[in-house]
């Protein structure tokens, strides 16, 4: 059974927001597609709450990154759910360098990609091409070839398919711009008890520091740095109504 939806600090704006908590007496589970900034919002709460103990023994518990299509049965009974969301046109390009960066666990993935350009890239790829590739031994490569390199904008709409099933939901711009408010939301809807006196936050994502490449910064409408017109309006055809619902910009 699916946790109520409580409209609170989370989600509300600053004035409006209302004194309603959810006991966190699950462990708490932030699900978003890669690249939404799941770690700038787990060290922005890390450094404010003993959030281990309700993640878990290791800070990778505290994320999900599967569409809840894909999530276990029973998956919403065991953990307390949010959803974060960002821009799927910032995620688009964010994933795209991620992934041609290559590494142990994407080097399938960017031997896929290395001779496509941004454009094909988020219209998909043939599936004649992803039959090529077919890794044995790595879950996380054949995960990223089956369902996100197939069709990346139709994957970041299928993360949204959780918004029935989480105990809130909020967007990665919101993490930017207001995130005192968010982690203070946060702990008062789930009675978490801080570890500081005040609110601390971080400005950058602590996965973005850079070894051995050049770091990115979640820069909120980057993707007008590399999107044309043609892709702009491509994802708007696809994914626009629900770009709407979080208040992204769908103009072409």
């Amino acid at each position: 059974m699916a946790p109520k939806v409580v409209r609170s600090a989370l989600t509300a704006h600053p004035k409006k927001q209302t004194k309603e908590k959810i006991m966190l007496d699950k462990p708490l589970k932030i699900v978003a597609h890669r690249r939404s900034g799941n770690h700038l919002l787990w060290e922005n709460l890390h450094i404010n709450y003993d959030i281990e103990e309700a993640a878990g023994k290791d800070g990778d518990q505290f994320k999900y990154h599967r569409p809840y299509k894909d999530a276990p049965e029973g998956f919403t009974d065991k953990y307390t759910c949010i959803l974060l969301i960002r821009d799927p046109r910032d995620v688009l390009v964010s994933s795209w360098f991620y992934w041609k960066r290559g590494g142990e666990k994407k080097a399938k993935v960017a031997e896929l990609l290395a001779d496509k350009t941004f454009s094909e890239y988020i219209r998909g790829i043939n599936p004649d091409e992803l039959d090529k590739f077919k890794p044995e031994k790595d879950e996380m490569d054949m995960y990223l070839i089956k369902d996100h390199i197939k069709d990346p904008v139709q994957n970041w709409l299928d993360y949204l398919d959780w918004e029935p099933h989480v105990a809130g939901k909020m967007t990665y711009e919101r993490v930017v711009a207001n995130p005192k408010g968010v982690v203070k939301g946060f702990g008062e809807k789930f009675n978490l008890k801080p570890t500081k006196d005040r609110i601390w936050t971080v400005k950058y994502d602590y996965n973005n520091i850079g070894v051995g490449h050049k770091p990115r910064k979640g820069v909120i409408g980057d993707w007008k740095n590399h999107f044309s017109q043609e892709d702009n309006e491509y994802v708007i055809s696809k994914a626009g109504n629900k770009m709407k619902e979080f208040g992204y910009d769908v103009i072409v």
